[in-house]
C-alpha cells in the first residue's frame, strides 16, 4: 500500500501525540518502538511536525517487530475499509509425553515448532476488514481460539464465522504454536500454509487448499494434501504422502517412503530408503539409495544417479533412466524408454513405444510390440540377452569389444546392415549369425514383421 518507506525519528515523548494524529491522517497502523525512539512507516506526503525529523529509510535497515502500544487495534485501510487486528496468546502445561497434540486451524498460516519445554504455547494474530469500525470489531470478536487438554490429548482449534459476506473479510491470519517435540502431533489447516519442524515423534498433517512444509521430523510422517505444494526435508522413519493437484518435493531424507499424487509432479532427491511412488504426473528421482517401485499413468518418469533396483509401470509418457547401479524392470504402454549406464539386469516390456539402450553392463531382455528398439553395445554385458519385436524396427550397433554372438531371426521381415553376407533367407524368413570379438555372450533377436538392422559400432 505504500509507495515509499520513511523513517520518522521522535526525539521526545511530547511528540507522541503528534504521531498519533499523523497515523490517523495517513491511514497507517505500524508503529514500532526501539530504545527511546519511535519509528513509523508512512506515505511520502508527511505534513510538517515540530520536533520530528523525517528521513528516507535505508533499504537495508533492520526494523524490529516490536509493536508500540497494544497489538489489538483498529485502523483505516487505504481503500477506506475499516480494519481490526487482534492477538490471542495462551499456554498449557503438558505433563505426559504420550498425550498427542491436535491443532485444527481453518484459515491462514500455521507454524508448529517442536521444543524442549513441557508445555504448549500459542500465539494467534488475525486481521479483518469490514465496512465500518463497529462491524470490524463485531466480526473479529466472533473469531475464537480454544486451547484445552484432557486425558486423551491437547487440543488447539480456531473458529472463524461465515465469511461469505464480501463486506467482511479476513485479511491475514497467522498461528504460531510451540509444542513438546516428544509428543505426537496431528495438524489440520485450510486455505493458507502449514509449516512443521523439529519433532522427535510422529507427525500427521492434513492440508486442504494449503501448502505444507515438513522439516526435521524424526518420527514417521503422514501427509494428506490437496491443491497445495508439499515439501519434506530432513525427515527420518516412514514417510507417507497422499496428495492431489499439488507438487510434492522430498529431499535429504533417510526413510522408507510411500508417495501418491495425481496431476502434479513428484520430485525426490538425495534420499535413502525403499520407496513406492504412484502418480498421474511427472516423476523425477535423483541421487537415491534404495529400491524403488514406480507406477505412473500419464506423466514422464526420470530416474538418475541411483543405487538400488527399480520396477516401473508407466503409460503415455517417456521413461528416462541413467546411472543406475541395480536391476531394472519396466512395463510400459505408449511410452518411450531411454536408458543408459545401467549396471544390473534390464527387463523391459513395451507396447507402442520405442526402446533406446546404451552403455549396459548387465544382461537385458526386451519385448517390444509396435515400437522400435535401438541398442548400442561397445563393451560386454554380464550374461545372455534377448530381444523380441512385433512389427517394429530393431537396430543393433555392436563392436568387437562387446564379445556378442548374435543370432537373429526375422519372420515376415528382413535382416540387413553391415553384415548382410551373414544373412540367409528362406521363403519369408531371414536368419543371421554374426560373431563379435570372442563371441562368448549370446544375444538372440526374434522379429515378427520386423526389420532387423545390424551395424558396426566402431
Amino acid at each position: 500500500e505504500y509507495k515509499q518507506r520513511l523513517l520518522i525519528c521522535i526525539p521526545d515523548e511530547e511528540s507522541v501525540a503528534d504521531i498519533v494524529g499523523l497515523i490517523e491522517d495517513l491511514n497507517t497502523n505500524i508503529l514500532i518502538e526501539l530504545d527511546d525512539s519511535l519509528f513509523l512507516f508512512a506515505m511520502p506526503e508527511v505534513p510538517p511536525m515540530p520536533n520530528v525529523k523525517i528521513i528516507e529509510m535505508p533499504p537495508d535497515i533492520y526494523v524490529p517487530s516490536i509493536v508500540f502500544s497494544e497489538k489489538d487495534r483498529a485502523f483505516i485501510r487505504a481503500s477506506g475499509e475499516a480494519g481490526r487486528v487482534k492477538e490471542f496468546v495462551d499456554s498449557v502445561a503438558v505433563s505426559e509425553s504420550d498425550l498427542p497434540v491436535y491443532v485444527n486451524n481453518h484459515f491462514g498460516r500455521l507454524r508448529v515448532i517442536g521444543s524442549n519445554e513441557d508445555q504448549v504455547k500459542i500465539n494467534f494474530d488475525v486481521e479483518v476488514t469490514a465496512e465500518s469500525s463497529e462491524m470490524a470489531e463485531e466480526f473479529i470478536d466472533e473469531i475464537e481460539v480454544k486451547l484445552y487438554t484432557n486425558s486423551r490429548g491437547v487440543y488447539i482449534t480456531t473458529h472463524f464465522p461465515d465469511i461469505a459476506d464480501p463486506k467482511r473479510q479476513v485479511v491475514a491470519s497467522f498461528m504460531d504454536v510451540r509444542v513438546p517435540s516428544v509428543n505426537r502431533l496431528v495438524c489440520d489447516n485450510s486455505f493458507g500454509s502449514m509449516e512443521i519442524s523439529g519433532m522427535e515423534e510422529s507427525v500427521r498433517a492434513n492440508a486442504n487448499n494449503c501448502s505444507l512444509e515438513l522439516n526435521d521430523i524424526e518420527g514417521g510422517v503422514q501427509a494428506v494434501t490437496t491443491m497445495g505444494q508439499t515439501t519434506i526435508r530432513d525427515c527420518t522413519d516412514m514417510i507417507d504422502v497422499r496428495s492431489s493437484l499439488g507438487p510434492v518435493r522430498i529431499s535429504d531424507c533417510d526413510a522408507e517412503m510411500e508417495i501418491e499424487n495425481s496431476y502434479a509432479p513428484i520430485r525426490i532427491s538425495n534420499c535413502d530408503g525403499e520407496a513406492v511412488i504412484r502418480n498421474s504426473g511427472e516423476i523425477h528421482l535423483s541421487e537415491h539409495d534404495g529400491d524403488i517401485i514406480i507406477e505412473n499413468s500419464g506423466g514422464s518418469t526420470t530416474v538418475r544417479d541411483m543405487n538400488g533396483s527399480i520396477r516401473i509401470k508407466s503409460t503415455l509418457q517417456t521413461i528416462s533412466l541413467s546411472n543406475i547401479d541395480g536391476e531394472v524392470e519396466i512395463e510400459a504402454t505408449n511410452s518411450d524408454v531411454e536408458a543408459h549406464d545401467i549396471t544390473g539386469q534390464l527387463i523391459a516390456t513395451n507396447h507402442a513405444g520405442d526402446v533406446v539402450l546404451k552403455r549396459l553392463e548387465g544382461a537385458f531382455h526386451i519385448d517390444s510390440d509396435g515400437g522400435d528398439v535401438h541398442i548400442t553395445l561397445r563393451d560386454p554385458v554380464d550374461g545372455a540377452s534377448s530381444i523380441t519385436s512385433h512389427g517394429g524396427v530393431v537396430t543393433l550397433k555392436l563392436s568387437d569389444d562387446s564379445d556378442i554372438m548374435l543370432t537373429a531371426h526375422a519372420d515376415g521381415g528382413a535382416i540387413n546392415g553391415a553384415f548382410s553376407k551373414n544373412v540367409t533367407r528362406e521363403h519369408q524368413t531371414s536368419n543371421a549369425v554374426v560373431l563379435f570379438g570372442s563371441a562368448s555372450i549370446p544375444l538372440e533377436v526374434h522379429g515378427h514383421g520386423t526389420v532387423i538392422t545390424i551395424l558396426d559400432a566402431r
